[in-house]
């Protein structure tokens, strides 16, 4: 921790060195959420990749800044881009992209993701 804290004065006092004695670091919120989808094939026959669409799920929360927002439409993208016709997005109920859950200091990240074919 004091490492990061050093690291920090080091590039605010680089930049403005008369606040660095007043700059505070303020911790990330990470705020859990569970992701569960219902996706439908091209056809009956078609077997989906559902390890795949869980995966490129992972990586998308996995790549989030703090303060960005998940909106249902990018996960239903991430599974219609992975094969499938359809995706329902169950949970998430809303998008996530407001105040409480969003703001600048707020991330986002999956405690759980269920991807089943339908």
């Amino acid at each position: 921790m004091e490492e990061l804290r050093a690291l920090s004065y080091a590039s605010v006092d680089a930049q403005r060195p008369v606040t660095t004695s007043t700059f505070r670091v303020l911790p990330v919120v990470r705020h859990s959420g569970v992701v569960s989808i219902q996706v439908t094939a091209p056809n009956a026959t078609t077997v989906l990749d559902l390890t795949l669409m869980k995966a490129d799920i992972q990586a998308f929360f996995d790549n989030l800044k703090p303060g960005d927002p998940v909106y249902r439409s990018q996960l239903s993208a991430i599974c219609i881009n992975d094969g499938a016709i359809s995706a329902n997005v169950l949970a998430p109920i809303n998008d996530l992209n407001a105040a409480p859950i969003i703001d600048p200091y707020s991330l986002l990240y999956a405690s759980s993701i269920t991807v089943v074919q339908v």
